[in-house]
């Protein structure tokens, strides 16, 4: 299975980007982003993309996939709702049309996160932006399509929480991961990975995937291959 990941060099994207180099359902692996990764793979392809606007020239790759894994994202802090919804939506827009164009039988994977708003009403800004980022994704017409909306997410390998707020938040509900994760409000990096690569080989059933559901497809995945 070929494979594509956006935002490869993000804390979520990174824990994705390591677990599908490991697994031995991927054969090649594509990191799309700005910037490399700094790693070195057999299976490792970087792809530059600098302009997240534009896929016009993202034929030769996207053609070739059977899955693209968008974790690519940003915290609202501080954010305008219009640059916010740039970044969130109309990058996600470009590539969902592009995909569309070149390879509309593979599968669409897309990061959102817990208390997105699918009716695109709520008070929350970055709730009602995601939510029109997972209807652009789910209408769009995929073979499949699925929607991560993971909450708290432990760090494990890769690129950890970036910016002062998001280092200081993560490590001030550390403590509580275990507990909110029995809850069912918490997940891991890997786990993530794991229960992407299972969406994009289309052993995934749902459209939304919330954190326990993503720790229950993970772990049924790791038994089964152990």
């Amino acid at each position: 299975m070929k494979v594509a990941i956006t935002g490869a060099t993000g804390m979520v994207g990174s824990g994705v980007l390591h677990e599908c180099l490991s697994s031995s359902e991927t054969s090649s692996v594509l990191a799309v982003g700005r910037r490399p990764t700094g790693l070195e793979h057999p299976k490792l392809i970087e792809i530059e993309q600098a302009d997240f606007h534009d896929f016009s020239d993202a034929g030769a790759w996207m053609k070739d996939i059977d899955a693209l894994l968008w974790c690519l994202g940003i915290s609202s802090a501080g954010m305008s709702e219009e640059r916010y919804t740039e970044i969130t939506v109309d990058y996600a827009r470009a590539a969902v049309e592009a995909l569309q164009a070149h390879n509309p039988q593979a599968r669409f994977i897309f990061l959102s996160g817990a208390g997105a708003d699918e009716s695109e009403k709520g008070r929350s800004m970055w709730a009602r932006v995601k939510g029109v980022a997972e209807n652009l994704v789910l209408s769009a017409g995929f073979r499949s399509a699925t929607i991560f909306r993971p909450g708290m997410i432990l760090h494990q390998v890769g690129s950890g929480p970036r910016g002062l707020m998001q280092r200081a938040g993560y490590y001030a509900f550390l403590p509580f991961y275990l507990p909110t994760r029995a809850l069912g409000g918490a997940t891991s990096q890997r786990d993530i990975g794991r229960a992407m690569i299972e969406a994009a080989a289309g052993r995934v059933s749902e459209s939304r995937l919330n954190s326990k559901q993503i720790n229950r497809i993970s772990k049924q995945a790791r038994a089964q291959t152990s």
